[in-house]
């Protein structure tokens, strides 16, 4: 019988819960997860971290057991807020071990490209753009850098469903609590309201990483720009009151900030 592969999942959010969920059901035995606040094999006891969500000490308890226990792969699904420097500790930590690492993370593939670079064989990170998609597989095989082409993608799902769902007539606050109950978006923390503006100007972020990784991964892209892009290259569209009006059914724009429908 062919021994199962083991892995270990980083990260217990929405995701990090559906890729352990998922991992069991193709045959992987997952014999670990990690949150920001505590370490929890499948057989042991849990280990909680003294400092919330630091890497460093994170991976004092992480490498010695994926060595130990002959983890070959982590599945990295932590949030991809911030400037990625929190994924890139990580994924040297682990592919320095010898554990390979499949990430849905964009920060540090957005902001860390060229530290990544030496380290992409033992990477997946099809994940980071477009999930299952393929877009950066359909990207690499099809586009071809001497014939003249043009690029149409919808690299944030969240908004797209969102921004479907207003045009058919939901409220924007309707919009996304429907995203965060199917899971495509996160839900406030604790404690807090839910901010239609902090929802949209997460995934405006979100796209400019995308993006950012999609002309770094796709060699005939990274060719013509010949450099390395970072998220703050790529110049959005701010979301002012005009630009709601245009793209919201009955908003009269708002002064203070949110977002009406």
């Amino acid at each position: 019988m062919t021994q199962k592969l083991k892995v270990i999942v980083i990260g217990a959010g929405n995701v990090g819960l559906e890729v352990a969920r998922q991992s069991r059901g193709v045959g992987y035995d997952v014999v670990a997860q990690v949150s920001s606040r505590a370490f929890i094999p499948l057989a042991g006891a849990a280990v909680t971290f003294d400092r919330r969500g630091d890497a460093a000490e994170i991976m004092m308890t992480v490498g010695p057991f994926c060595l130990k226990h002959g983890v070959k792969l982590a599945l990295l699904t932590i949030p991809s807020s911030g400037d990625g420097s929190t994924e890139t500790r990580y994924i040297l930590s682990l592919t320095g071990v010898g554990i390979a690492v499949v990430t849905s993370g964009k920060s540090a593939f957005a902001s860390f490209y060229d530290v990544l670079r030496p380290h992409l064989d033992t990477i997946g990170r099809t994940a980071t753009v477009g999930g299952g998609t393929r877009i950066l597989p359909e990207l690499k095989e099809r586009l071809d850098p001497t014939v003249p082409f043009v690029v149409d993608l919808v690299v944030n799902g969240t908004l797209s469903k969102v921004m479907s769902d207003i045009w058919k007539g939901s409220s924007v606050e309707a919009a996304i609590w429907e995203a965060i109950h199917l899971k495509y978006a996160e839900p406030p923390a604790d404690g807090e309201e839910m901010s239609p503006l902090d929802v949209f100007q997460g995934e405006l972020s979100d796209i400019r990483k995308k993006l950012a990784i999609i002309l770094n991964d796709v060699p005939s892209l990274h060719a013509m720009s010949g450099q390395t892009v970072r998220p703050e290259d790529i110049e959005m569209q701010p979301l002012s009151d005009e630009y709601q009006r245009r793209f919201l059914p009955h908003s009269g724009g708002y002064g203070d900030g949110s977002l009406g429908s």
